[in-house]
């Protein structure tokens, strides 16, 4: 892979999606509770289809299924959480913003579907439209054979098609040989964990924050913690060479790094959390594998995640990555049985050997979720999906950091791409681009709404990037 840089010009604005906050109060907090409880949901014996798992895909099947016209308690949703689906990327941006910002998400302001700019899915909301939503209740076992499950309430159904939507969840510390048993060492991956996190940040004094893990979940947490008051440092540990360096190029990296730093964040690369320290509950120091100790009384562990596939074992195809391996029509192996969201290995038609892979972001995890309920409802679509993968950083300050990523970093047949960036005082972009200079992805960080547009449409259209030049249009955004 080669790589050149180049210079731009300045000046934009930053994309937000709409509909995803509300201002609230810190008593406000934990209101989360009332809109779940156990709620008096009569569950029939069996539907045309059921949903099992409560995140965002759920949600967005639940959309496209009222919308295709489904009718009442036909569908059920099973969901171990206390409330219905919300959109999680909140939860590591807007709903941990500090105390002074003016904005600070809280349901029901993200519940679904509110990134795309519609209705905000309550509980009431699937009651007023025919879905049987069970909260705080788990699925302990599918029978595939037989179309039926069963719940850790003593519940059991049986289905004509069922929606496997589990999702991801969090690598726990103890899972990577750390003692984990102290109340002040957190995961973000639910509403509650983010919530017992805000009220932890919210009533203690933070001396020093310790993240572990250099991916979106450890980039994000860290920079959000930047604008607490009472977080008088902050030490980000991860084992990579550079931060995010499953997605960012050196060049790229380098300059997001430079922005966590001006903001206080201390990046120590290449090493790993070797130990956990601490006594009655409280975690107070780590230990990395070059043998130095940071005390600490706050640590986030951003370790990744995995995909929730055990109830299928054994019953339908398993990718290699741990998903639920699917057609192109997101159909598993069991006709009756479809996936989407990050649980879902699908065949990426992008690559000359359409590869199954999972997509473990939120783009993914609505387009998918309205494609199976098409396939679900006998209306089956080839889903051909173009990667897109964005953050938002510091959006509680004046100067926020985003960046969009659309495309692939592989040609289509699954060779190195070059890689030109891009850059000036204020920002970067990098282009991924095969041996006939096609665009085949593209990056950029703190460009404007126009920028973001243009480089989905260079990657889409298959443009060829002339070279030594970024494009004209690009240019005159930029």
């Amino acid at each position: 892979m080669t790589a050149t840089c180049r210079l731009g010009n300045l000046l934009g604005h930053l994309r937000r999606p709409p509909g995803l906050h509300e201002t609230v109060t810190k008593q406000g907090l934990l209101a989360r509770a009332s809109t779940s409880a156990a709620q008096a949901t009569a569950i029939k014996d069996s539907y045309k289809i059921v949903i099992v798992g409560g995140g965002n895909a759920s949600g967005y099947a639940c959309m496209e299924l009222i919308g295709s016209g489904i009718k009442s308690h036909e569908v059920a949703m099973i969901t171990e959480e206390p409330v219905p689906p919300y959109e999680r990327p909140a939860l590591t941006k807007a709903y941990m913003h500090p105390p002074e910002a003016k904005v600070r998400a809280r349901l029901p302001g993200f519940y679904t579907c509110a990134g795309w700019g519609k209705d905000k899915q309550t509980l009431q909301w699937y009651t007023d439209h025919g879905i049987d939503v069970l909260t705080e209740t788990k699925v302990t076992k599918i029978d595939a054979k037989n179309c039926s499950l069963k719940t850790n309430t003593g519940i059991s159904l049986t289905y004509e098609k069922l929606l496997f939507a589990t999702g991801t969840r969090a690598i726990m510390a103890n899972e990577i040989g750390l003692e984990d048993s102290f109340h002040n060492l957190f995961t973000v991956r639910s509403e509650k964990d983010a919530a017992d996190l805000v009220s932890y940040l919210e009533t203690s004094e933070i001396s020093k924050a310790v993240v572990i893990g250099g991916g979106y979940i450890g980039m994000e947490c860290a920079a959000i913690l930047a604008g607490w008051k009472n977080v008088q440092s902050i030490d980000m540990v991860f084992p990579e060479s550079h931060l995010m360096e499953r997605l960012f190029p050196v060049e790229v990296a380098d300059w997001m790094e430079e922005n966590l730093k001006k903001r206080g964040i201390n990046i120590i690369k290449g090493v790993t959390v070797e130990k956990t320290i601490g006594g009655d509950g409280v975690l107070t120091a780590v230990q990395l594998s070059n043998g130095s100790v940071i005390e600490t009384n706050l640590v986030i562990a951003g370790l990744g995640a995995k995909p929730n596939s055990e109830l299928l074992q054994g019953q339908v195809n398993i990718s290699s990555d741990g998903g639920i391996e699917v057609d192109e029509c997101l159909r598993s192996s069991n006709s009756s049985i479809f996936s989407c969201g990050d649980a879902a290995s699908f065949p990426h038609k992008y690559f000359d050997d359409q590869r199954h892979m999972r997509f473990e972001h939120i783009d993914n995890c609505r387009l998918s979720a309205v494609h199976a309920a098409k396939s679900m409802l006998g209306k089956p679509e080839a889903y051909v999906y173009v990667p897109f993968f964005y953050s938002r950083l510091f959006e509680y300050g004046a100067e926020p950091v985003v960046f969009n990523f659309y495309g692939n970093q592989l040609a289509p047949d699954g060779s190195q791409l070059d890689l030109e960036c891009f850059s000036d005082t204020l920002r970067i972009g990098a282009f991924w681009l095969d041996s006939k200079r096609v665009v085949r992805g593209a990056l950029i960080c703190n460009g404007s709404q126009e920028n973001y547009e243009e480089i989905s449409m260079l990657v889409k259209n298959n443009t060829v990037l002339e070279k030594g030049r970024v494009p004209a249009s690009l240019l005159k955004s930029w």
